[in-house]
Parts: C-alpha cells; structure tokens; sequence
C-alpha cells in the first residue's frame, strides 16, 4: 500500500512540519512552497490575473489531478479510506487589506473553490479542506504558523471518516472551529 499527500499553499514552517508528520505516518509527500516576498501589492489586470493563476488555477489543476489520481486508484491501494486534499492558507479572504486586495481575490477563489469541493465530493469519500492558524488577538495568523500543530490538525483531517467543515481554523492548542 501507499500512502500519498500533496500540499498546496504552505510555507516552510508549516509544509516541513507537515511533511515530516506525514512521512513518520508512512506517506511519501510534496509540498509546493510559496514565497510570500514576491506578492506585488500592485492592483492592475495583470497583477489580479497573477494572483488568481498562483492561488486558483494552480489549485483547479491539481484538484483535476488528484482526484483523477484518486478514481484510478484501486481500494487496496489505500484501503478504500477517504483521499484528503487540504489548502493551507490564511483568513485573508475575510480580512479587509486593500493594500493585498489582488491576494485576497486569488484566496477567495481558492476558498470558494474549496468549498465547492467538498459539497461535491465530500460525501464520495474525497476531502477538501481550506485551513489556517487562528489567534485569539487577531483572529488570523499570517507570520508565526505552529508547524507541528497545523500538521497535527492536518493528520485528523486527513483521519477523518466523514468531509465534515471544509473551512477549518485552529490555535496552538489544537481548539478546531470548523464551517
């Protein structure tokens, strides 16, 4: 049997810490690392269509590929579990910044994606998730991502039995909020 996982949307912080849960579970893993240093808080066309290629389109394709991976994957294969796809992100897409408004459009695409995923799919045994680091202070983490406990989070997720919440929220302490 083997066990595989994509992530999509995390830093290094969170993705190595992901990475290294997933493969001490036995998964052979990747991670697509985004730099957040090369955002251009420019608001033009080409930044929009920029942001929403990096954040949605990347996102679209490799939903298409994955569960076109998963449907040709025999039940032995993973024993007939759920196939879990979870999107890192951040509460930007219900934050107000004008200044990272081409962002915010790519992440709320991303999110409105996601949530159409997991309506569709969830009840077949696919997962969908889009997560992010909460704090009590600011309601949203953008720098300073707990690595081990967002890969904590992750491989409940990724346990889960049913798609439950597709917008999933946690603190340090592993408190869930899901919608």
């Amino acid at each position: 049997m083997t066990l595989r996982a994509l992530i999509l949307g995390s830093g290094s912080n969170t993705g190595a810490s992901l990475i290294q849960k997933l493969q001490s579970e036995g998964y052979t893993s990747a991670t697509f690392v985004q730099n957040p240093d090369d955002f251009l808080a420019d608001i033009s066309p080409e930044a929009i269509s920029q942001e929403l290629a990096v954040n949605t389109v990347s996102l679209y394709a490799a939903v298409q590929a994955a569960v076109e991976g998963w449907d040709g994957l025999g039940k032995d294969e993973v024993d007939g579990g759920p196939r879990t796809l979870i999107y890192t992100e951040n509460p930007l897409p219900w934050t107000n910044l004008p200044k990272f408004v081409s962002l915010a459009m790519g992440k709320s695409a991303s999110a409105t994606l996601v949530e159409s995923l997991a309506a569709t799919y969830g009840a077949g045994g696919k997962r969908f998730y889009f997560t992010m680091q909460v704090d009590e202070e600011t309601g949203g983490l953008y720098d300073g991502i707990d690595g081990p406990a967002a890969a904590q989070v992750y491989w409940d997720l990724i346990q889960r039995e049913e798609q439950g919440g597709w917008k999933i929220s946690f603190d340090e302490k592993l408190k869930l909020w899901e919608s």
